[in-house]
């Protein structure tokens, strides 16, 4: 049921498409393929349904998260019937261990499909999606989520497969086991799992959320759709113009439920002559400039490809003419918690963090 007295923004169908382009430029080559994404929304104002977005502090009840884990290389995922049914089975299970209604989703990351999930599963129910996520960009572990950052239990949660099964968590002794179980299903499950987690007081919210990312996508899809360059598209939305070139090659492989590897690329125009290297694990996660680092993360590299749009990175193929863009991560993943779960030495990277744009200074791009 819709939050009471709320000032609840219902999205155009143009303003969904919109925002998944937008989630699948900041989700740095994960958080889904935007075809999905495209899909959820062609179902739902196909049969008259829409997409509404309110502010955390409008939640009555609780707001929950519904993503999917596992490899970026599983493919089209579940039908749109087929996750109607998972999902509503997943939130009407939480409401009753939570002993009140779900009353809105939260995305837990920005991805052209995983923002979709929360948003497509809030308008099957009547409910709007609050306007932020919980990471500010996509990542690949359970571990990346702001709810860690501020102390918020994600517990009690369920992760479901889509064959039927769901494992119900009360509590854990710590976010590596959690990310172990929800991984380890998805591997069990064949690759997915939808899991639903971090129940959210409007207090909660407030202090979680990094606010306001999903009408910062509306805004970031608008634009590529408008195919604004990439350089305009970098400065319009606080970015970094950082590379142009040619994907060189890809040593990519699915290890533990991850995409995982490197990707390397050859540099043309105003980057001819020099070399860009990513390691990835699902996500750009650590990027290199002639061996010099580029990005660190929990900063942003996302590759724009031929066409002008976000590329994921199932999608990169030797030869491809790509574009990349760097954006700093939200202020809240550059605090010593922000940094213990996303920084570089959390993927064992015995380096100290340093921003993007003082990198960026110094890489001779400026």
């Amino acid at each position: 049921m819709p939050i009471p007295g709320a000032a609840v923004r219902r999205l155009t169908r143009q303003e969904a498409e919109d925002l998944v382009w937008g989630a699948a430029l900041f989700a740095t080559g994960g958080g889904g393929p935007p075809e999905a994404g495209l899909r959820m929304v062609e179902a739902l104002y196909s049969a008259g349904l829409s997409i509404s977005l309110a502010r955390p502090e409008e939640l009555r009840g609780y707001a929950a998260s519904p993503y999917f884990v596992g490899s970026v290389k599983r493919g089209r995922g579940p039908g749109p019937e087929e996750l109607r049914a998972l999902l509503g089975r997943a939130v009407e299970q939480l409401g009753s261990l939570l002993g009140s209604p779900i009353g809105a989703t939260v995305a837990t990351e920005l991805g052209g499909g995983n923002t979709a999930v929360a948003l497509y599963c809030a308008s099957l129910l009547g409910l709007p999606a609050l306007d932020g996520d919980l990471m500010g960009r996509a990542g690949p572990e359970l571990h990346q989520s702001t709810a860690h950052v501020v102390g918020v239990p994600v517990t009690p949660s369920l992760i479901c497969t889509l064959g039927g099964d769901m494992v119900i968590v009360r509590s854990i002794s710590g976010v590596d086991f959690y990310e172990a179980l929800a991984r380890q299903v998805s591997v069990l499950a064949g690759g997915e799992a939808l899991v639903l987690d971090t129940p959210l007081s409007a207090e909660e919210a407030g202090r979680a959320l990094v606010p306001g990312t999903l009408s910062h996508c509306i805004r970031a899809g608008a634009l590529l759709r408008q195919r604004k360059g990439a350089e305009e598209l970098a400065e319009e939305l606080g970015g970094l113009y950082l590379f142009e070139g040619r994907v060189s090659s890809l040593k990519l492989r699915t290890e533990g439920g991850f995409l995982v590897g490197e990707a390397r690329f050859e540099g043309e125009g105003r980057s001819r002559g020099r070399r860009l290297r990513s390691y990835i694990k699902n996500e750009h996660i650590m990027v290199w400039l002639d061996d010099r680092p580029l990005v660190m993360p929990p900063d942003l590299f996302t590759l724009l490809g031929p066409e002008g749009l976000p590329l994921t990175n199932a999608e990169l193929e030797p030869g491809m003419k790509v574009q990349g863009l760097g954006f700093p991560a939200p202020r809240i993943w550059r605090t010593p918690r922000g940094l213990e779960l996303f920084g570089p030495r959390h993927f064992g990277f015995e380096l100290d963090y340093r921003p993007i744009e003082e990198l960026f200074e110094g890489s001779g791009q400026a």
